[in-house]
């Protein structure tokens, strides 16, 4: 067979083994800015415009970074790469603010089992996995850490659930061989096709991420090339376009002709619409006027009957307004009164505090006084007695048969003694020496009686 010698054909042995690597794709949509998700949470658009242009996300979608998971780890930061199975290789927002993107599904074991799901019919959801700050429900554009999607049931926006497309290779290790051979026969009798129809079958059954996809587009641009450097073919194609042409050209002076006689029936048609409406908006431009004429009426009569109702609300506001001011002075007057008698309280209870006061301390110095005159009235018996003594010693009497009570006065005393017997008197006068009369020490203040 022949070979090109502008594309050289690639063996099995130079096939881009990466390619082999990917079982599949999704595309669609991942996210939706304008609603709030089944976590309750908003990530708006801000947020993934933010992202989008950022140059972190550029640098990682050339270096494939956004590595993601079956499911969410519990790290959005999460590097355990070995559980990975999906990895990010496009992503934007379109302007209905859905964000869209493009997987690759690895040959990883956690690849292998999702791959197996989806041959058994399970369909995946995608979901966004980052961090950042919360305000009101509503994400941070300023603080989101943007970490990838991951693959998941039931994802927290209803439609984010990407199309999933297999490629050609396959896990199992007899048919990824066969596949080899076929992208080797692909590769190696590629220049030896010509017809666009059977390329574009053998383009279907690739992966438009394979070499083998786009190499075949490569040759069907070359082949449409070719024929446009055959001249005759050229002709050919010319003269037959413009034959087509002509009939299209006359085809359409017909139509054209009867989409005229058509518009001018319609004319006529819409003519006679504009009459019917024209009479039935002059109609009802009479019945508006006497139902907007009708509608001033009651409307100035409701606005006389306001306004009377309300010179009659102010008068009888006006009348309950001097009621308020009379019953807010009478209370004025009336607080006033308490606040006297409130005063006067106050200083009657002082007064009666203070009258129990003095009558606690008039009592005590009654008590004292009692005390004093019965210790006077003591006193006095004795220094009586004692007066007694000296003064019948004096005068020369015997005081055995003589009564002294404290009652007993100095005049009553010596007319007593005077009018005693002397009978028993001594004959002997012996002179009365001066006794000295010692005070009680607890009488010592008191001056009831001074010899």
């Amino acid at each position: 067979m022949k070979q090109s010698k502008n594309i050289k054909p690639i063996s099995s042995s130079e096939t881009n083994i990466k390619n082999f690597a990917v079982l599949g794709t999704y595309e669609g949509e991942c996210a939706d800015a304008n609603i709030t998700n089944a976590n309750g949470l908003d990530i708006t658009r801000p947020v993934w415009e933010n992202v989008f242009s950022s140059d972190d996300y550029k640098k990682a979608i050339d270096l494939g970074w956004y590595i993601g998971y079956l499911g969410h780890p519990e790290d959005p930061n999460c590097m355990d790469f070995e559980h990975g199975c999906i990895v990010m290789t496009e992503g934007h927002i379109d302007d209905e603010g859905k964000i869209h993107g493009k997987f690759n599904l690895i040959d990883t074991p956690v690849g292998r089992v999702v791959k197996a799901f989806q041959d058994a019919g399970v369909t995946f959801g995608i979901s966004v996995r980052g961090a950042g700050d919360i305000v009101d429900n509503s994400v941070d554009p300023d603080t989101f850490v943007f970490r990838g999607f991951d693959l998941v049931t039931f994802p927290a926006f209803p439609d984010s659930i990407p199309t999933f497309t297999a490629v050609a290779a396959s896990t199992d290790a007899n048919t990824r061989a066969k596949y080899k051979k076929v992208c080797a026969a692909v590769n190696n009798n590629l220049q030896e096709i010509n017809s666009c129809e059977t390329l574009d079958i053998l383009q279907s059954q690739f992966a438009k991420q394979s070499k083998e996809y786009s190499a075949i587009e490569a040759r069907k641009c070359e082949i449409k090339g070719e024929c446009n450097e055959d001249e005759e073919v050229l002709e050919d194609i010319n003269a037959d376009k413009v034959v087509c042409m002509t009939e299209l050209y006359l085809e359409q002076v017909e139509a054209n002709r009867k989409l005229r006689a058509e518009n001018d029936s319609l004319r006529n048609q819409v003519k006679t619409i504009e009459s019917s409406f024209n009479k039935k908006i002059a109609s009802l431009k009479r019945i508006t006027s006497s139902q907007i004429t009708d509608i001033q009426n009651e409307s100035e009569e409701i606005k006389q009957d306001s306004k009377k109702k309300l010179e009659i609300s102010k008068s009888e506001n006006l009348k309950y307004k001097q009621k308020v001011d009379a019953a807010s002075k009478e209370i004025s007057r009336k607080d006033s009164i308490i606040s006297s008698l409130r005063l006067k309280l106050d200083e009657t209870v002082n007064e009666v505090s203070d009258a129990k006061s003095r009558t606690s301390n008039l009592d005590e110095a009654n008590r004292k006084l009692k005390a004093e005159i019965k210790a006077a009235q003591k006193l006095v018996d004795e220094y009586q007695e004692a007066y007694a003594s000296l003064y019948s010693a004096a005068i020369g009497v015997h005081l055995d048969n003589i009564s002294i009570t404290a009652s007993t006065s100095v005049n009553e005393l010596q007319n007593i003694i005077s009018g005693t017997s002397t009978a028993n008197i001594s004959s002997v006068f012996v002179e009365p020496q001066p006794v000295e009369i010692l005070e009680d020490e607890n009488d010592a203040e008191d001056d009831l009686i001074t010899m």
